[in-house]
């Protein structure tokens, strides 16, 4: 079953991040290809909507952080929120592996 929530339009903007395009969708986030328009650097971004039923991000966010010395993780960029998100922007290591 396909999940239908709506997702950020290719171009756009959030933050300071460039939506390139859709990597996934989990149960309650979105990942998105983003560059970072002050210096054009890829990561990979993943937003949660802060109403979602349940939050994860925040967690994930403090183990990317901790896991930071092991060459098998990407590395952590930030994690912060909006009105209405959570995001956790990380290193974007290569295609989706559901692809």
């Amino acid at each position: 079953m396909e999940n239908q929530r709506k997702t950020f339009k290719r171009d756009r903007y959030f933050l300071n991040y460039k939506i390139l395009h859709l990597i996934g969708q989990g149960g309650f986030a979105d990942v998105y290809y983003v560059k970072e328009k002050k210096n054009n650097r890829p990561y990979a971004l993943k937003v949660e909507r802060k109403d979602a039923k349940r939050s994860m991000l925040s967690s994930e966010a403090k183990i990317c952080r901790r896991i930071q010395d092991s060459l098998l993780f990407p590395r952590y960029k930030e994690f912060g929120e909006t009105t209405n998100y959570y995001y956790l922007a990380t290193e974007c290591l290569g295609p989706s592996l559901t692809s």
